[in-house]
């Protein structure tokens, strides 16, 4: 951050941030050196908070122009390109249920061809817990799909943005097991959702291949002034 936002830049930013009151100020950031760009400019902390995680303060990367050898290099990836769609819909009494399973057979239904091409390969998790997540996260895929339950949280209360998964202790895991490409069965006696941290998912995904999140959550896409 303080490479970026020396004394001078800083205050610009500042002052352009004053301007605007509520709205957001995007940083794009342009960046020809290949050194440069490999390094993780995202995790820019400025003393309070990353960036990148901040609403107000959205973190874009454009590329130069087309035909620039220095152009960063794309996120390859070698076929079949590993695709998990999670879909989670657990109790609560804030929390509709989700049709997560229709979800999920439209998405195989789209994929279908290419899947018998060996081009991508889907797998599904439907109503995991987040250890169960987790522990299947550490397969490395390259695109996590998540439809559920979300909140943007509130970043002036100190509560970050998270997603909803079931809130089943350890314990009980092995009455009600879990099986990869299947739904878990209908229990009465779950406990209610837990919140999975913007931080916790971040964490969970660190130095894996995933090369995107797209998350379909109520909120998600919420920023600070729409609350």
């Amino acid at each position: 951050y303080t490479a970026l936002f020396s004394r001078d830049i800083e205050r610009a930013f500042s002052k352009a941030q004053d301007s605007l009151g509520s709205q957001s100020l995007r940083v794009r950031l342009q960046i020809e050196s290949p050194e440069l760009a490999a390094l993780p400019w995202e995790a820019m902390h400025n003393g309070a908070a990353f960036l990148a995680m901040e609403s107000e303060t959205p973190i874009v990367r454009r590329f130069p122009p087309a035909g620039n050898d220095k152009t960063p290099p794309t996120l390859a990836v070698k076929p079949p390109l590993r695709i998990l769609f999670v879909g989670a819909s657990p109790p609560g009494p804030n929390l509709a249920k989700i049709d997560i399973r229709s979800v999920e057979q439209q998405l195989a239904a789209a994929l279908k061809e290419l899947e018998q091409k060996r081009q991508v390969l889907l797998y599904r998790m439907l109503n995991p817990t987040l250890d169960e997540l987790q522990a299947e996260l550490l397969k490395d895929y390259h695109i996590l799909v998540f439809l559920g339950h979300g909140d943007a949280g509130d970043p002036t209360a100190g509560r970050e943005a998270c997603i909803y998964l079931d809130g089943t202790s350890s314990a009980d895991l092995a009455a009600y097991p879990f099986k990869r490409d299947a739904q878990r069965g209908e229990r009465t006696d779950s406990s209610e959702a837990i919140e999975v941290t913007a931080g916790t998912l971040a964490a969970a995904l660190d130095g894996k291949a995933t090369r995107l999140v797209f998350l379909s959550a109520c909120n998600t896409a919420a920023a600070a002034i729409d609350r």
